[in-house]
C-alpha cells in the first residue's frame, strides 16, 4: 500500500523542516512503500538537506520539486500530485505538523470504508507561542458529509483528509486558477459527484495560526467575508446542488448585508457571480423569487460599483424576458 505525502512550500520561514520530520514519523507505522514530495513554489529558499534525516529521505523516497515562479497552492499541489505514485494522498501545509499515528489510523479507516468515501481527521491549532488552543474546522463535529448544503458551513481543511488518488483524478485535482479556497472547491466537486467524507475522529494535524495572508491578501485587506468568498469561488457547483428556495436565501442574504452596510464592497460578489454563472439557467430561480428579491437584484446591478455596469443590467433584463 503506497501513500504519497505532498507538501507545497512558499515562504514558510524554516517551518518546512519540522513539517517534513513530522511526516517521516507519521509514515513509520505504515506498512508498505511511501513517498514524501516537497514542492518549492517559487519561494527561492536554499533547501538545507542537513536539517532532515538522510536515512528517512531514502526510506520514504523523498522528492524535491522546484517551481521557477510562485504558482499558488493549488498549482503546487497539482504538481506534486502529477509526480505522486501513491494510492492514497495526504496533503500537508509547510508550516503545519502531522500527528505520528494520523496517517496509519486514517489509512486503516479508509481500507474498511467504501471506495467512494474519503476519511478525514480532526485538528488542533498552535498559537504564536506553540500552545495548542483548540479546534479549526466546523466539520470536526460531524460524523460525515455527503451533500453540498451540509458542506457549505463545514469546510474541511486541506491536510485533514486522506484522499483516494482515483477520486482526486476523477475531478482533475485542484482548480489551479484559484488563489484561495482551493480545498473548499475541490471537496465540493467531489461531494457533487457522490463522494462522502467520513470523520474518523483521529487527531490529524497541528495547524499554526497564520497572520501573513500572502495568498489572496487583497481579499483579506478588503475584509470580504471569507465564507462568502468561498461560496463565490464555487458558486456554479453550489447553485447546481441547491433547490430554488435555498438559492434565494443565499442570494438575499448577500443583498441584505450589502445594502445594510451601505458600502459597495460586498457588491463585487454579485458581479463576479454573474460572470461565473450561466445566465440562462443558474439565475432562473431569481425570476421566480419575490418582487422584493427582483427589486433588490436590479438595484444591486444598477447602482453597484466595483465592476457593475449598465451592460450587466441590460443582460439581466434581456435574460429575464426569455422566461
Amino acid at each position: 500500500m503506497k501513500i504519497s505525502v505532498i507538501i507545497p512550500e512558499y515562504r514558510s520561514v524554516g517551518k518546512i523542516y519540522e513539517a517534513i520530520s513530522s511526516t517521516f514519523e507519521a509514515l513509520k507505522p505504515v506498512d508498505g512503500e511511501s513517498e514524501v514530495i516537497v514542492v518549492l513554489d517559487g519561494s527561492g529558499i536554499d533547501f538545507d538537506f542537513n536539517k532532515i534525516c538522510e536515512e528517512d529521505c531514502k526510506k520514504f523516497n523523498f522528492k524535491l520539486i522546484r517551481l521557477p515562479i510562485n504558482m499558488g497552492g493549488a498549482a503546487a499541489r497539482n504538481c506534486g500530485l502529477s509526480s505522486a505514485t501513491g494510492e492514497y494522498i495526504q496533503f500537508l501545509d509547510s508550516d503545519d505538523l502531522i500527528f505520528p499515528d494520523a496517517i496509519k489510523k486514517k489509512l486503516d479507516f479508509s481500507e474498511l470504508s467504501d471506495e467512494n468515501c474519503i476519511c478525514y481527521g480532526v485538528s488542533r491549532t498552535l498559537d504564536e507561542t506553540e500552545n495548542i488552543v483548540g479546534y479549526v474546522s466546523g466539520a470536526e463535529s460531524l460524523l460525515e458529509i455527503s451533500d453540498v448544503k451540509t458542506y457549505l458551513g463545514n469546510n474541511i481543511q486541506t491536510s485533514l483528509p486522506l484522499y483516494r488518488r482515483t477520486l482526486l483524478d476523477s475531478v482533475n485535482g485542484f482548480d489551479s486558477s484559484l488563489r484561495m479556497g482551493q480545498e473548499f472547491n475541490l471537496n465540493l466537486r467531489l461531494i457533487a459527484q457522490g463522494v462522502t467524507f467520513k470523520n474518523c475522529r483521529v487527531l490529524s494535524t497541528l495547524i499554526r495560526q497564520r497572520h501573513d495572508y500572502s495568498i489572496g491578501s487583497g481579499f483579506y485587506q478588503n475584509k470580504f467575508p471569507l465564507a462568502k468568498l468561498y461560496f463565490l469561488i464555487s458558486l456554479e457547483i453550489i447553485l447546481d446542488n441547491l433547490n430554488d428556495g435555498e438559492k434565494l436565501y443565499l442570494f438575499e442574504s448577500f443583498f441584505d448585508e450589502g445594502l445594510r452596510a451601505k458600502k459597495n464592497k460586498n457588491l463585487i460578489l454579485f458581479d463576479l457571480a454573474y460572470s461565473r454563472c450561466k445566465a440562462n439557467s443558474s439565475f432562473k430561480f431569481l425570476y421566480a423569487g419575490s418582487i422584493g428579491c427582483k427589486i433588490k437584484y436590479i438595484a444591486v446591478l444598477f447602482f453597484g460599483k466595483h465592476g457593475f455596469s449598465v451592460v450587466n443590467f441590460l443582460r439581466f433584463i434581456v435574460n429575464k424576458t426569455k422566461y
